[in-house]
């Protein structure tokens, strides 16, 4: 059973406690625990069942502009002692960073609306097995299928506290169901394979096991006798598997910390036109249900939806304390970088 918000909050109260009585100015803390359920199924029998329980404690120690970290998955009082000694006596020899802080007390979140990210359901292995058996069987209901690579199911249950000497203490509970097929098709001595897969936050919501089977099997089959097509000049609609990974180079580009340190190629188009104007560019943080959604980041800094590209012009970056210090800007709730990206819809369908 996943620890609750109580007992997380008190380790990381005492753990705030300990470290300023030792010296330190300031202190956050992030105390975890995660539980994940996988089931691996393949040609109609189980392949393999795991689960894991864990728990883990981030500390970082500051004393005026000294910063140290240190992590465990132990958090037993006596090796909880122990961290938060060694942190202290690290920061006490770390250089100063006139940048070093935790985020000014007025960004950091203080009530929040249900983004609906935790469902309590909880699949029993038999469950996993009956969807991951669903999916296989429907895969198979077109004669070119003739193998599977597996398929999956996990369920992944998570609870945290992040903890600051400034009074900050929250966190709160989410919840990912996952589940993938991947399958094999033969046609006339071509042989191709190829995947789906249902991600999301509430159980109820993943596609339904036939669903993911056809669409499995389809994928593969499209691929079955593929064929040169000429050179030419067209334009072209990325499928959405691949369509996503295109916004990675640009999310990278527009951190505070490769503009800190010139390393974006995106450097000096800050407040200038860098797609067509038929372009914009959002990171929303509050999608109700959405996988990458947070109430704050990775400071405790408050979440908000930022508009990053507006009519093809750079209007914001992806930034956190330190870096966005560096930058003279204050922090958007980014520190960990973006958490819903997406391109507005356009005009066009």
């Amino acid at each position: 059973m996943i620890k609750d918000k109580k007992f997380l909050e008190k380790i990381a109260s005492n753990c705030i406690d300990k470290a300023k009585k030792l010296g330190a100015t300031d202190c956050e803390v992030i105390v975890s625990n995660s539980i994940s359920e996988t089931v691996n199924f393949r040609n109609k029998n189980i392949d393999e069942s795991k689960r894991s329980d864990g728990i883990g404690i981030e500390i970082s120690t500051y004393i005026q502009k000294k910063k140290s970290n240190i992590s465990s998955s132990n958090i037993s009082e006596g090796n909880l002692d122990s961290l938060i000694t060694r942190c202290i006596e690290m920061t006490k020899i770390t250089p100063e960073d006139e940048y070093n802080s935790l985020p000014d007390k007025d960004l950091l979140a203080t009530k929040h609306k249900d983004l609906e990210l935790y469902d309590e359901t909880s699949i029993s292995n038999e469950k996993k097995i009956d969807y991951l058996k669903q999916a296989e069987e429907s895969a198979f209901q077109d004669k070119r299928i003739t193998n599977t690579e597996g398929s999956s199911f996990t369920q992944v249950k998570d609870n945290f506290v992040l903890a600051n000497s400034l009074g900050f203490s929250m966190g709160y509970q989410s919840s990912i169901y996952s589940a993938s097929c991947e399958i094999i098709a033969k046609s006339n001595g071509s042989m191709e394979r190829d995947y789906e897969y249902t991600q999301k936050r509430f159980f109820s919501d993943l596609k339904p096991p036939e669903t993911l089977g056809n669409k499995a099997a389809e994928r593969a089959i499209k691929k079955l006798n593929p064929k040169k097509i000429k050179s030419e000049k067209i334009p072209i609609i990325f499928e959405q598997r691949v369509a996503k990974s295109l916004l990675d180079p640009f999310a990278d580009a527009i951190s505070a910390s490769s503009f800190a340190r010139g390393t974006s190629f995106l450097k000096d188009k800050l407040n200038k036109n860098i797609f067509s104007k038929d372009i914009n560019i959002i990171d929303d943080p509050l999608i109700s249900k959405a996988l990458g959604s947070q109430i704050f980041d990775s400071e405790g800094v408050k979440s908000s939806k930022v508009t990053l590209v507006k009519e093809g012009s750079l209007e914001n970056l992806l930034l956190d304390t330190y870096y966005g210090k560096i930058l003279k800007m204050k922090s958007n709730g980014r520190s960990g970088g973006t958490t819903n990206l997406y391109f507005e819809n356009g005009t066009k369908s």
